[in-house]
């Protein structure tokens, strides 16, 4: 399971990523929302140097190093966009 909400403190944001949870300020969230949307899903598919389909993401100055399957890049491009619409709630996905 994918999913971002917000703390109890409302500067704060926690990704639960595969049952490993992240406590990310929000200059954190948007560093991490930044290479997110930097991976080209084109070249995920069909570049030669990544023939195996996983992104590796590291966060919180390299405290945290997430290893994404394309199905968890394509979950996380979209709770991202989520999070930064008019539409954003409490728990965001």
């Amino acid at each position: 399971m994918i999913a971002i909400t917000t703390s109890s403190n409302k500067s704060q944001f926690v990704l639960n990523f595969h049952e490993k949870v992240i406590v990310l300020s929000f200059c954190e969230l948007l560093s991490f929302r930044n290479k997110i949307d930097q991976i080209d899903i084109v070249s995920h598919f069909y570049s030669d140097h990544n023939a195996f389909g996983i992104e590796i993401i590291t966060l919180c100055n390299l405290q945290h190093l997430l290893i994404l399957e394309t199905s968890d890049l394509l979950k996380l491009k979209d709770i991202m966009h989520s999070i930064f619409t008019e539409k954003a709630e409490k728990v965001l996905y």
